[in-house]
């Protein structure tokens, strides 16, 4: 049996994935083709074509602008449903039960689209395929820091008015070097007060005092990569006695050069090392050619072992924001 197969069974928890990064290629190209008025891809951005393509990018900056003309392509609730559905067969292959969404709502209002006018649609086919038989899955309302506050206000009003349509959480990704992380507590003040759940990117191809930041400034639960944190073995101690959990992608952080296996183990074996609680996501595995089972593959490549798993898991199902585990 390969690492992938035997590792599948052990992580069914997915809490870092963007919806948009659900979005293939060969998808985009298609609505690229259907749409009026639209660019051309960045150059080098897709290679090959029709269900071969895919999409080419070699750091952090060339993926982003990948990321950035392939949202643009959603533009309503039929597109969104297309890479949705794309999205849920793919975690249904790979046995996943539960997930967690962001819906990058800053990225909809740059684009013109009112969250609004999308997020019903795509709870109703949640709750559909619920009750199909799974997977769950919820979103996390997902702002962009370098558009600045007024912009990630907009993004918790919308978040609120949608709070039934299975929105669970508040989140914040973009330029970690933008905006300090204080400029945007009172909006965590609100979203922690009207119920969701907090998380936020930090220590992405920056620095710990990026995690240490949103940690201290906005108190989120989660953090989105925080790989960082190794960096600072006081922060680490600070983080397992808080309980506060990292979002750990391996292979993003590999394909936008965060991380390279040349610099040595990858910051998620010390971080569980050091008793962090650690989830795995996948992020956007479109873009990264990556799932569930092929980041356990990865864990079990570098030691981690059925009690590692068992309590990656564990952590992944008590720091949910919908119904988490006691």
């Amino acid at each position: 049996m390969s690492a992938e197969k035997s590792s599948q069974s052990r992580l069914r928890t997915e809490l870092h994935l963007h919806l948009e990064g659900a979005l293939t290629a060969a998808r985009a190209l298609a609505l690229a083709s259907a749409a009026k008025g639209v660019p051309s891809p960045p150059a080098g951005a897709v290679t090959g074509g029709g269900s071969e393509a895919r999409w080419a990018y070699d750091d952090l900056g060339s993926f982003l602008r990948c990321f950035g003309w392939g949202t643009r392509l959603l533009v309503d609730e039929a597109s969104y449903l297309l890479v949705f559905d794309d999205l849920v067969r793919s975690l249904r292959d790979d046995g996943v039960e539960r997930a967690e969404l962001f819906v990058a709502f800053g990225q909809m209002r740059r684009a013109g689209v009112d969250p609004r006018s999308i997020l019903p649609g795509l709870a109703r086919r949640a709750q559909e395929i619920d009750d199909e038989g799974g997977p769950t899955i919820h979103f996390i309302a997902d702002a962009t820091r370098q558009w600045g506050v007024r912009e990630a206000e907009r993004v918790l009003d919308a978040a609120l008015d949608l709070q039934e349509q299975r929105i669970v959480g508040y989140s914040m990704g973009g330029d970690e070097w933008s905006l300090a992380a204080r400029e945007f507590r009172e909006i965590y003040r609100r979203a922690r007060a009207a119920g969701l759940g907090l998380s936020c990117h930090a220590g992405e191809g920056t620095t710990a005092e990026s995690v240490r930041s949103v940690v201290e400034e906005l108190r989120v639960q989660r953090v989105g990569h925080g790989v960082a944190a190794v960096e600072d073995p006081q922060l680490l101690r600070e983080l397992a006695d808080e309980g506060i959990v990292l979002e750990v992608c391996p292979t993003s952080n590999r394909r936008t050069g965060v991380w390279s296996p040349d610099a040595g183990v990858h910051p998620v074996i010390p971080l569980i090392e050091a008793g962090v609680r650690v989830v795995v996501g996948s992020d956007d595995p479109a873009f990264f050619e990556c799932s569930l089972s092929r980041e356990a593959a990865l864990l079990e490549e570098w030691g981690v072992d059925d009690e590692g798993f068992d309590r990656i898991e564990r952590d992944a199902c008590r720091a949910r924001f919908a119904n988490p585990l006691p």
